[in-house]
């Protein structure tokens, strides 16, 4: 029995809910995700079997893998990028926060592709309008140990 991705099976339960036919969801598949659907039968005990905790589990499951499979390459990355970019920094006397932020964000551009980037980026900021400002963390440090007299 072939295996579907975990997005797939999510599409057809959120299409299921929204009272689309079996072959509507079937051509959903095709144009989405370029691929032969499944049979309605094993899309059917999808619809059955699964729910939100059980999809949920998947998810996690999934995502724990794929970080574990990403943090050797984020290391890498770290070590071949952002230091260099902080380096350079410290070396010209500038301040570290904004390279390391603008690191950052091509990171994520690099990612999502320029277009996507700046629709996110937009979609956040006009949500974020009239919102009250949000300040920075503050990150509690332990107290200092005090010397014996």
């Amino acid at each position: 029995m072939r295996r579907f991705p975990l997005e797939v099976k999510m599409f057809v339960i959120e299409k299921r809910r929204e009272n689309h036919e079996w072959s509507q969801i079937k051509q959903g598949i095709r144009e989405k995700f370029s691929m032969e659907p499944p049979t309605v039968r094993a899309m059917q005990r999808w619809d059955k079997e699964l729910d939100r905790a059980a999809l949920s589990k998947a998810l996690k499951e999934r995502a724990k893998k794929e970080a574990e499979a990403a943090r050797e390459q984020t290391v890498t990355t770290l070590a071949q990028d952002l230091l260099p970019t902080l380096w350079k920094a410290v070396d010209a006397g500038d301040e570290l926060e904004y390279p390391g932020w603008s690191w950052f964000f091509r990171l994520v551009e690099t990612s999502l592709g320029t277009d996507k980037f700046q629709k996110f980026m937009a979609r956040y900021l006009k949500e974020r309008e009239g919102q009250q400002e949000i300040a920075p963390a503050q990150v509690e440090s332990a107290p200092e140990p005090q010397a014996n007299e």
